[in-house]
C-alpha cells in the first residue's frame, strides 16, 4: 500500500532528519512509504538537511496558510493519491520495528485511527486515516488552531461520526520529545475555541454520517462523547492550562500565529460562539 507520512517543519532540521530517518529504517519495505515535509520556502536549512533522503518530498507552504493543521491537511490534499494518511511532527520517532505493516493491518479495520504515543499514552496525537475517509470528509482535522487541538478535533470528529472510541494501536507506537514550540500561547483562549467548536464538529459527523433522524437527535445520541469533552475542559481550565502554558512556550508570536488568533475571534462573532460555553473558570 502506499503511505504518506505528513510532516510540518520549520527550522528544526536535525530533529526532522533524526525522525525521518528513524521512520525510513524501521519500515518494513513491504509498502510504499513518502515522506511529504511541509516547510517555508525561505527555510532552507530544513529543505537542504534532508535532500537525498530516500522518498522524500518538499512542499513548499503559502501565506494563507496559518496552522499546522492546515499544512497536514494540505499536504493530503495536495497531493491525495495515498491509501494511507498519517500526519506526523518532527520530534517524534518510532520504536515500532515495521510499523507501516501494523498502520496497513489497522487501516484494514479501520478508516481512522492513531498512533499509541509512549510519552503521553492518554493522547490520540498523530491522526491516521485512509484515503475512503479522507475523500469522504474532505480533511483530516479543522484546521484553526496553531498548535494541538487538531488531533483533538480529529479524535472527536471520530467519535461523533462512529459513536466508538478512536482506535489506537500499541503496536503502532512512538516516543516525542514534546519540544516547546513558539506558537504555544493564549491557550485559555485556543482551548475555549476548542469547546465552543465542538457543535461544528457534530454537524460536521450528521453531515457526513447522513443518519435518517434529525441534528437534534443525532446531538442527543451522541451525548455521551460531548460530555467526556466537557469533562476535559472544566477539568483543565484554570490552573492545568496556565502550567502548561509556562512550561511549553518559547520565544515570540509568529505573523501567522497573529492572524490564526484574529481568524478564530472573526470565526466566534461570525458563527455566534463564545469561548468556554457552559464551562465555569
Amino acid at each position: 500500500m502506499r503511505i504518506a507520512i505528513l510532516i510540518p517543519s520549520r527550522n528544526r532540521p536535525r530533529l526532522l532528519l533524526a525522525a525521518i530517518t528513524a521512520l525510513h529504517e524501521m519500515e518494513s519495505g513491504e509498502n510504499e512509504v513518502e515522506y511529504r515535509v511541509g516547510y517555508d520556502p525561505d527555510d532552507n536549512a530544513t529543505r537542504e538537511c534532508v535532500l537525498g533522503l530516500p522518498n522524500t518530498f518538499f512542499i513548499p507552504t503559502d501565506d494563507d496558510t496559518l496552522t499546522i493543521g492546515g499544512i497536514w491537511n494540505n499536504l493530503a490534499k495536495r497531493y491525495s493519491d495515498a491509501d494511507i494518511y498519517s500526519c506526523m511532527i518532527d520530534d517524534a520517532f518510532p520504536i515500532t520495528p515495521h510499523w507501516d505493516k501494523e498502520m496497513v493491518r489497522m487501516a484494514g479495520l479501520y478508516e481512522a485511527f492513531s498512533w499509541y504515543e509512549c510519552s503521553a499514552p492518554k493522547n490520540i496525537g498523530y491522526p491516521t486515516c485512509t484515503k475512503a475517509w479522507f475523500d469522504k470528509v474532505g480533511y483530516i482535522g479543522q484546521d484553526f488552531w496553531p498548535y494541538w487541538f487538531y488531533d483533538s478535533s480529529f479524535a472527536e470528529l471520530v467519535q461523533f461520526v462512529t459513536n466508538k472510541p478512536v482506535p489506537i494501536s500499541h503496536q503502532l507506537a512512538l516516543f516525542s520529545k514534546q519540544e516547546a514550540t513558539q506558537n504555544l500561547r493564549q491557550l485559555d483562549h485556543w482551548w475555549g475555541f476548542f469547546n465552543a467548536t465542538r457543535p461544528v464538529r457534530v454537524a460536521e459527523a450528521y453531515r457526513i454520517v447522513k443518519p435518517d433522524m434529525t441534528l437534534e437527535e443525532f446531538t442527543n445520541s451522541r451525548l455521551r462523547w460531548i460530555a467526556l469533552g466537557e469533562a476535559r475542559d472544566a477539568e483543565f481550565r484554570g490552573t492545568k492550562i496556565a502550567a502548561i502554558e509556562s512550561a511549553r512556550a518559547v520565544g515570540e508570536p509568529s505573523a501567522r500565529y497573529l492572524a490564526a488568533f484574529k481568524r478564530s475571534e472573526e470565526y466566534l462573532a461570525t458563527n455566534g460562539l463564545k469561548l468556554w460555553q457552559g464551562v465555569e473558570p
